[in-house]
């Protein structure tokens, strides 16, 4: 799954960056489209992720600026799609699991962990509410420039 693919209102783990600078980078960021800051400024940062961020399924999708493509997208985690504007991206959801559940339900194995389930349960599509972060985040994975 995505590293812009959630689960809940979770975030990916970020430490101090020990590569290219001593600062923070964004999670979702390429460096040069949010550059490396203090801790502060990155969590503010990470609040309008929040802010645009679709609410699916337990699931929080939050817009990526990787360079997996030139434009902000969305990952679809049913298909390789990446939608760039955010009402699309909830039509394409919508109608690709409309589509994907009349073909077979999505049953997850009891066995696996949550962590590899690619499917999550069946509830509605939302819309992520403009509030703030409830959990400031803590750490944050590394992105180092020219990493993806």
């Amino acid at each position: 799954m995505h590293i812009s693919i959630q689960e809940g209102r979770s975030l990916p783990d970020f430490q101090r960056c020990t590569t290219c600078c001593e600062d923070f980078h964004c999670p979702f960021c390429a460096s040069n489209v949010f550059h490396p800051a203090k801790l502060s400024k990155v969590q503010t940062h990470l609040e309008s992720h929040f802010n645009r961020a679709v609410l699916y399924e337990g699931y929080t999708i939050h817009r990526c600026a990787l360079n997996c493509k030139p434009r902000f997208h969305f990952h679809c985690f049913y298909c390789q799609s990446m939608p760039t504007r955010k009402a699309d991206f909830i039509k394409h959801l919508a109608l690709f699991k409309a589509k994907h559940s009349a073909i077979t339900p999505i049953i997850p194995d009891p066995s696996t962990p949550s962590s590899q389930i690619h499917q999550p349960p069946s509830s509605q599509i939302q819309q992520s509410p403009s509030s703030q972060i409830h959990q400031p985040p803590s750490s944050q994975g590394e992105r180092c420039k020219g990493s993806v």
